[in-house]
């Protein structure tokens, strides 16, 4: 197999190969098996590194729970507090981190492609997302609870549903479905769906209850406010067309599962009562986070080692 890449921009950095034996892993370390950890009783234990400049909840835990599991050295770091506040730029503070002896740089920006404006230092790097364009490792969790759920992605048809123009999940899953034979439905408004040519394996609809019945798993999508240029729909005008709900389900007598990046915005895209169904994934989608993501690590610092 080719060496595992020590940069994650995108989930174009893997081969399907590569994403397989990631799984691979990350299934072990679910079902209890650590016997691949290395470092136990190290003094030299690796440096993980989180580094986001913009808020996150399940994302940055992930990964110091991951780093923790892993018997590896974490820490975070904010950038409000940094030297960046005082004029030094991105490849300077890269560079700072490591020579403090951070291994492994987990980072989140607003700006996109951000690690192509600098010249990264030997070290591995996760995109934790970036802008609206890319966040890979939540696109590898999904797909991998999607596998671990027994689905065959293969005969599976994903409904992404919602602000896809401005999601970099959507982005994600976009590149990454496809690789393993999955179809994507886009569901949302006109103004929050990509323009142009679609890749193979990609449809758009603006019709929810379309994508509802030709659809295995819906994944409703958080409204990015916070990316909007301008002003578009409100949330009562996006709701009333595009929530989902178990009694959207029930009158169409379906059953897909529900995945969401989170957080939730109860009673926009989503209703409090497929929270509480069987059907919803996202609880799984979270646990399944920390499991992926050490088999990254771990993959990734092994492959810094042996370079």
């Amino acid at each position: 197999m080719e060496p595992f890449p020590l940069i994650l921009e995108s989930v174009k950095d893997l081969s399907k190969v590569q994403v397989q034996s990631v799984f691979k892993l990350a299934h072990r370390f679910k079902v209890g098996d650590f016997s691949s950890i290395q470092h136990k009783n190290s003094s030299q234990r690796p440096l993980v590194a989180t580094f986001f400049q913009e808020p996150s909840t399940r994302t940055k835990n992930s990964f110091a729970i991951a780093a923790k599991r892993l018997n590896f050295e974490h820490v975070d770091l904010s950038p409000e507090n940094s030297s960046l506040k005082k004029g030094e730029d991105l490849e300077q503070t890269f560079l700072t981190l490591k020579y403090q002896g951070v291994n492994l740089l987990v980072s989140r920006s607003p700006q996109e492609r951000m690690i192509q404006d600098i010249k990264m230092p030997k070290m591995a790097y996760i995109n934790g997302g970036d802008g609206k364009n890319q966040h890979p490792t939540q696109a590898l969790l999904d797909v991998f609870t999607m596998i671990e759920k027994g689905l065959d992605l293969s005969k599976t048809t994903v409904a992404i549903i919602g602000d896809v123009l401005h999601s970099r999940v959507a982005h994600s899953l976009m590149d990454l479905i496809p690789q393993f034979g999955g179809k994507i439905l886009l569901c949302g408004p006109d103004e929050w769906l990509p323009k142009g040519d679609l890749a193979p394996f990609i449809e758009k609809s603006n019709s929810l209850e379309d994508v509802i019945l030709r659809s295995d798993v819906l994944y409703p999508l958080r409204i990015q406010k916070e990316r909007h240029l301008k002003k578009g729909q409100v949330d009562h005008q996006f709701s009333d067309r595009y929530k989902i709900s178990l009694k959207k389900l029930n009158q169409l007598k379906r059953s897909p599962l529900v995945f969401h990046a989170g957080p939730f915005n109860i009673g926009v895209e989503i209703d409090k009562d497929i929270l509480e169904s069987p059907l919803f994934q996202a609880y799984e989608q979270i646990e399944n986070s920390v499991h992926l993501r050490m088999s990254l690590i771990q993959m990734m610092l092994e492959s810094l080692r042996q370079s």
